[in-house]
């Protein structure tokens, strides 16, 4: 065969060289994707091993084992540059949490109490970084998906080393927290940590999170600092004087998103235990960055009139 005759060696051809196999997504995932620019569910192409959306005609591939799903234009969509910053933030800190007893506390074990059983139950780490929790939800029997916006280091390339290194299951998504690519009401489990304070605007995550969660489904949100008392006024944004938003604040971008905290874990009555621990968890005096474990379900009656924080922007598609 001469020389002008041979076909042209592409990425895949060395990718097969090197030994890379692409991670086809479970049924059980494929069943619950969407795309974020409409939520329209995806066509899944076998030959191609990609997604197309019927309606706006976009295709979404695996790339280098993560399935790039993020909206075409999104007002609250990360920046190349915030991307980098979160990503760099992350890669200076312990980023993999190596034992996650020892950096919650007994707050752990209420997390694995809440979640319970998760045999064949799907679910999502959101804003998973480096994707600690990813094999720990996926030993139990989870089918699990971690998202993230970042998908260098300190984001989702930690989590494919993880996922390498560990040998468990999971699907990794890089994806836009305001605008998931997950149908409405197709996910058992939210899990989000140590993220929610973070975000310029939480409440539009905790709007997609109640659009996407099953009626009987459940967010656990763990590794939030708390600021003052949970009876603080709620008249302005306190990160913008330096604060950290209260109990009453996390109640409201809850409810916003159709969701009601349930239940509130504390590790403050274990460290101070007798009348003045009983006297202190009965007056809400917290320490301002004691970490907290929220527990949320959906709003099982008919979606409550839309309640906006007083700093609160309105939202493109309105």
């Amino acid at each position: 065969m001469a020389a002008s005759d041979k076909k042209p060696m592409g990425a895949n051809y060395w990718k097969a060289v090197a030994g890379y196999v692409p991670q086809e997504l479970r049924v059980e995932v494929r069943e619950t994707l969407a795309c974020p620019d409409d939520d329209a569910p995806l066509d899944f192409h076998k030959r191609e091993d990609s997604f197309s959306c019927p309606a706006c005609g976009r295709v979404f591939k695996e790339r280098d084992g993560i399935l790039s799903a993020l909206p075409s234009n999104d007002r609250y969509q990360l920046t190349e540059e915030q991307r980098r910053e979160l990503g760099a933030e992350r890669a200076e800190e312990d980023s993999f949490i190596a034992n996650p007893e020892e950096h919650f506390g007994a707050l752990w074990e209420k997390v694995l109490e809440q979640l319970g059983d998760l045999d064949g139950k799907l679910v999502v780490d959101l804003a998973c970084g480096t994707g600690w929790s990813l094999p720990i939800f996926a030993q139990r029997g989870a089918i699990v998906m971690g998202v993230d916006a970042v998908t260098g280091k300190g984001g989702l390339a930690d989590a494919l080393k993880l996922r390498e290194e560990t040998g468990c299951e999971f699907d990794l998504f890089e994806v836009d927290a305001a605008r998931l690519p997950f149908l409405t009401e197709s996910i058992d489990v939210v899990f989000i940590s140590r993220t929610l304070h973070t975000m310029k605007k939480p409440e539009r995550t905790m709007i997609e999170v109640g659009r996407i969660l099953k009626p009987d489904g459940l967010v656990v949100v763990i590794g939030e600092p708390i600021g003052g008392t949970g009876t603080a006024m709620v008249s302005m944004d306190p990160r913008k004087s330096g604060g950290q938003l209260t109990q009453r604040h996390y109640e409201l971008i809850f409810r916003e998103g159709g969701l009601r905290i349930e239940t509130v874990f504390e590790n403050i009555a274990q460290d101070a235990p007798g009348v003045l621990g009983r006297l202190k968890k009965s007056l809400r005096q917290v320490p301002p960055t004691e970490p907290r474990l929220f527990v949320g379900r959906p709003i099982r009656q008919r979606r409550l009139p839309e309640i906006r924080l007083p700093w609160q922007r309105r939202y493109p598609d309105e």
